[in-house]
């Protein structure tokens, strides 16, 4: 039997050839491609095909799913697709799974950031770039990470990767999530829980975020747990902004109640631009701020890394061959 599978997504021709190359051993499996397509046809193909792999479906969409019982996301965050279409997954029994073949990407502008804001590295290439040569001299001393206690808000992947770069250096570590039951722990990790997080946040002095937003996380951390974390206090946040409540994460970072942030994810993705022709994904001014490094959501690059399909070609060759499926996302639990 025949097993269609529709790329909903605007599939440039290496990828066509990447993916047609590690299938081709598989003579059941059909790759459709919507932009091969003529106009009109998606929905019929889509209506034969019993998997769907892209960021995004249409109510119509929705309506030609006959065969469909899998959806397969390149990508790890899968709450926008949830906002929209949690309720008709669960009325057509699909099941959904993400991708975190981009987690070492991720990982890699985690620290990257990390290593940035503490040797501030974009505020004294602005000042040579202005001309001014060691003007400003220890006024913005080098932040040392030496015996600095990482807190890793989340051990999924992505912290899993950060853990390991990080690990060569005088670092101590701790590790929040939901439960250890099923992940292997490194020897020298300081394992919490969710009911630990006060806590956790007490001991750390930099908070490196990489967990799903959901809404037991959203604004999960507010001035209360920034408090926590404390004047010298770190963080970084590759996961979502909105774990983060964005007004007490710009008042605790202007009025220096923490010390600095590192910040890839915001708030708003479709922001207005302004009489000056200027745009920012938040509400308050955090370009404003002298101790913030801001990122535009670019922690997955390179986009164009035709490896970060892997685990998708993984999941349609378990779908072939009657295996278990990976990355199965628990929609109660919406991760």
């Amino acid at each position: 039997m025949t097993i269609n599978v529709f790329f909903g997504l605007d599939a440039k021709e290496e990828l066509k050839h990447y993916l047609r190359n590690r299938l081709h051993h598989l003579s059941t499996v059909n790759l459709i491609f919507s932009n091969d397509l003529e106009e009109g046809e998606r929905h019929r193909y889509l209506n034969s095909s019993a998997i769907f792999v892209g960021w995004q479906m249409s109510e119509e969409d929705f309506e030609h799913t006959q065969m469909l019982s899998h959806i397969f996301m390149p990508s790890t965050g899968v709450d926008p697709f949830l906002a929209k279409h949690k309720n008709k997954l669960i009325a057509q029994n699909l099941t959904l799974c993400n991708n975190h073949n981009h987690a070492y990407n991720t990982a890699q502008h985690a620290v990257a950031l990390l290593y940035g804001l503490c040797n501030k590295i974009t505020f004294f290439h602005q000042e040579m770039f202005n001309g001014k040569w060691r003007e400003v001299g220890e006024k913005n001393p080098t932040i040392s990470l030496k015996d600095k206690m990482v807190g890793l808000l989340g051990y999924g992947a992505i912290n899993q990767h950060v853990h390991q770069f990080l690990s060569g250096l005088d670092l101590k570590f701790s590790a929040l999530k939901t439960s250890w039951k099923n992940t292997k722990r490194p020897k020298h990790l300081s394992p919490f829980l969710p009911h630990q997080l006060e806590e956790f946040l007490t001991q750390t002095d930099i908070l490196i975020l990489a967990l799903p937003l959901t809404p037991s996380t959203e604004n999960l951390i507010g001035e209360k747990e920034l408090n926590a974390l404390g004047s010298e206090g770190m963080l970084v946040n590759v996961a979502r902004g909105k774990i983060i409540n964005e007004e007490a994460l710009f008042h605790s970072l202007k009025e220096k109640k923490i010390g600095a942030a590192a910040i890839d994810v915001w708030y708003n993705y479709k922001p207005e631009v302004d009489d000056k022709g200027k745009s920012f994904p938040y509400t308050y001014p955090f370009h404003q701020l002298d101790n913030v490094m801001l990122s535009p959501h670019r922690a997955g690059s390179p986009h164009a890394d035709l490896s970060r399909w892997d685990s998708i070609i993984e999941n349609i060759q378990r779908f072939a061959k009657h295996k278990p499926i990976q990355h199965i996302v628990n929609l109660n639990k919406e991760y």
